[in-house]
């Protein structure tokens, strides 16, 4: 039971100090772990990048055509 709620609360026992801490998590990681965990999220990633390049090439072309005119 205790390593469950370990797990679940990401505690941790520090020996040296003789108490009892939280394991501290980035934002980094918080962002990465929901991306996992959430497979909607995952596609609207995917799909906000595969936009953004398809948009950067488009206007790209888009100078190069009105360059050559």
């Amino acid at each position: 039971m205790e390593y469950t709620q370990d797990e679940i609360f990401n505690i941790k026992y520090n020996e040296q100090k003789n108490r009892i801490e939280t394991k501290k998590i980035g934002m980094l990681q918080k962002i990465g772990q929901a991306i996992r965990n959430n497979k909607f999220i995952t596609m609207v990633v995917i799909m906000a990048i595969m936009m953004s390049i398809i948009n950067s090439i488009m206007i790209s072309n888009f100078f190069i055509l009105l360059s050559s005119l």
